[in-house]
């Protein structure tokens, strides 16, 4: 996909670079941001150097037992940023949680391809997305949009 500059979603639409969905769990053993596991990793999206985006994701479930659990943005293998830090310092439990965050940047003209990753400090924590359907939770996803 190529951004266009100066492109423009129509009357009151919205411009998007980049969609992907995820329907499993993971169960998260990386203890480093330089280790995270990947969750959703995007699609190559090439950028103007100009056009301000959002990058946006969304998991229906998480879970942390004991301590905390991350969920990072990496740019390739460059980390950029927490989208969320999940922390639990009691010995109880901390389930159902969904959760969104978002990043708006300007990505620099050239060819980028963005990661949801997960990490742990200890303990387990398990981020998820489902196939859909009657009692099933819905995918996990991730997207690029124009600011």
């Amino acid at each position: 996909m190529a951004i266009i500059s100066g492109g423009a979603g129509g009357a009151g639409g919205t411009v998007e670079y980049d969609y992907v969905e995820r329907n499993t769990a993971l169960t998260v053993t990386a203890t480093t941001e330089g280790t995270a596991q990947a969750f959703i990793d995007g699609n190559a999206v090439t950028y103007d150097g100009t056009t301000k985006v959002k990058i946006e994701f969304w998991c229906g479930f998480t879970a942390n037992i004991n301590d905390t659990g991350v969920i990072t943005l990496l740019d390739g293998a460059t980390a950029i940023g927490w989208l969320s830090q999940i922390g639990n310092n009691s010995a109880t439990i901390q389930d159902n949680l969904a959760f969104y965050g978002c990043r708006f940047l300007t990505p620099t003209a050239a060819s980028h391809t963005y990661h949801i990753a997960a990490w742990k400090t200890s303990g387990t924590f398990i981020v998820t997305g489902g196939a859909g359907g009657a009692g099933t939770q819905v995918p996990a996803w991730y997207r690029i949009t124009k600011a």
